[in-house]
């Protein structure tokens, strides 16, 4: 009897401590991922792009056909952004093999920002085509992203977690990268694609154009 109350005791005993060290385990994953949720958002406040596909499972860099330091504009965009990123990293979730950190983020809109920098731009150079190279595209950016009255983009933002090699590792995707950069991306790839769109159109315009020519000239002859 005696000795039944024992091993129930003893497993007692062995079941909280296996408890014990698995919360404190995921206790200390949590900080981990917190403090990295929090990394990444320094580090794109800092520039340090490579530091932040650094943090992600995949290193996919997102930045590197938008960014480009030579370009007139990019370097004055980004800079803008850094500056204006504002956030708070919440708390961290653990559910089986998924973890995620909630966050608050901030930063000013760029798709009314670069909406507004582009209207500028060309009703500048509209006014004074003779003038067009002294217009500095750095200086208009700066005026339109340091305004006060900016208006902002708020995200509740969510910092997904994959264990990868048995670590917690960050998910790469591009909503986070979105979010830091006050739905830059979005902005991006749209304009790419009316760019891409208008381009195509043209290019149909041309065909149908020199098809037509043709058959006037085969007709003529």
């Amino acid at each position: 009897m005696k000795f039944g109350k024992f091993v129930k005791a003893a497993l007692a005993c062995a079941v909280c401590t296996a408890l014990f060290m698995l919360t404190g385990c995921n206790e200390e994953a949590k900080e981990q991922m917190i403090a990295d949720s929090k990394a990444f958002c320094e580090d794109f406040k800092n520039m340090d792009f490579d530091a932040m596909y650094a943090l992600t499972h995949d290193g996919n860099k997102y930045f590197n056909d938008i960014y480009v330091p030579d370009a007139e504009g990019s370097e004055a965009l980004f800079e803008a952004m850094a500056d204006n990123l504002e956030y708070e990293i919440g708390e961290c979730t653990i559910k089986g093999k998924n973890a995620s950190v909630s966050a608050y983020v901030s930063n000013i809109d760029m798709n009314i920002i670069m909406s507004n920098v582009l209207n500028e731009y060309f009703e500048l150079c509209e006014a004074d085509p003779e003038n067009i190279n002294n217009i500095k595209l750095d200086d208009i950016i700066y005026d339109k992203a340091y305004d006060p009255v900016a208006q902002r983009r708020n995200a509740n933002t969510v910092f997904n977690f994959i264990k990868q090699d048995g670590k917690w590792v960050m998910e790469s995707n591009v909503m986070i990268y979105d979010d830091v950069t006050g739905g830059y991306m979005t902005y991006y790839f749209q304009a790419n694609v009316a760019a891409n769109s208008a381009m195509s159109g043209v290019e149909d315009e041309s065909e149908t154009a020199s098809e037509e020519s043709v058959s006037t000239e085969e007709e003529e002859n």
